[in-house]
């Protein structure tokens, strides 16, 4: 949010903006910044065994439990 908040501050369009950006720089600036945080997002996900190992935790744990304590 800070990035967008930024580069549209730089940018062209709507009220507080300071024209920094010529035409299409700032769509270049939104697009790598899109692309950086896209990348950073997935090298923060989890693998796909990790998350199988975690459901099968959590499957085991409900299957222990006598009793969920739900309303109704």
């Amino acid at each position: 949010m800070i990035g967008t908040t930024i580069i549209g501050l730089l940018g062209r369009y709507g009220n507080g903006s300071h024209n920094v950006f010529p035409n299409w720089i700032d769509l270049l600036a939104v697009i790598a910044f899109s692309l950086i945080i896209f990348y950073y997002a997935v090298s923060l996900a989890m693998k796909s065994e990790q998350i199988k190992m975690n459901i099968e935790t959590e499957q085991r744990q409900l299957a222990a439990t006598e009793e969920l304590n739900l309303p109704g």
